[in-house]
């Protein structure tokens, strides 16, 4: 299960594009915290701080605990805006919740044991459809991740909802079990047929004929 992390944050008294932009200068992050009983709070978080935890699979479905004027607020992201160009955080928006909070997140799949896959073995392929599930748990219970075992799999077998093993208190917001995650598929390689290769050495015969020809000529 998810586990908190700490983030140093600070009260951000000036709104507006210009104390966004004076945040930044500071290195720091703006952000919102929304929900729960409290009115919504403007922050900074730090930008350094942040940029690490962004290297993590999973940011965006772990408990993180904003250290706020030494006072502990424990929240949820739940959208990071990046800048289009330089690819770096502009805002981030967190869910203010409790252990007990339930949520909605989305869960990345890990898949092992390809080895063990007489399809891939074989050549085949991994085309995964869902990178991740989209679950409702309390937030002390959040999965890191989903394994998905591929032993035995031959070419055309398919995984699906109902081969994950969901821990109690969690449940998929997909109502069909029989969803399709991913599939061993085969190969695709183009295959030279008799029939085209002679077509292609015949081709090439009149090509050297033509050549010929005109070798003759002069």
């Amino acid at each position: 299960m998810s586990t908190s992390t700490q983030l140093k944050a600070r009260k951000r008294e000036n709104l507006g594009k210009g104390g966004a932009r004076a945040a930044r200068r500071e290195g720091f992050v703006p952000a919102i915290i929304y929900g729960g009983k409290d009115k919504p709070m403007a922050v900074s978080v730090d930008a350094h701080q942040l940029a690490l935890l962004l290297r993590y699979e999973g940011f965006m479905n772990h408990p993180v605990v904003l250290d706020i004027d030494g006072k502990d607020h424990r929240v949820l992201p739940k959208d990071v805006q990046y800048d289009v160009v330089r690819d770096f955080p502009l805002h981030v928006d967190f869910l203010s919740v409790t252990e007990k909070s339930r949520v909605t997140v989305a869960v990345p799949l890990h898949f092992r044991d390809e080895d063990k896959s007489p399809g891939l073995k074989s050549g085949g392929v991994l085309n995964v459809i869902h990178h991740d599930i989209e679950v409702t748990c309390a937030v002390a219970n959040i999965p890191e991740f989903f394994e998905i075992s591929l032993e035995g799999k031959e070419i055309g077998d398919g995984i699906h909802l109902a081969d994950l093993s969901l821990p109690q208190d969690v449940e998929a917001t997909a109502q069909d079990s029989d969803m399709t995650v991913a599939t061993i598929v085969a190969p695709t390689v183009a295959v030279e047929t008799e029939a085209t290769a002679e077509e292609g050495a015949e081709a090439e015969a009149e090509d050297e004929d033509k050549d010929k020809e005109k070798d003759d000529e002069s």
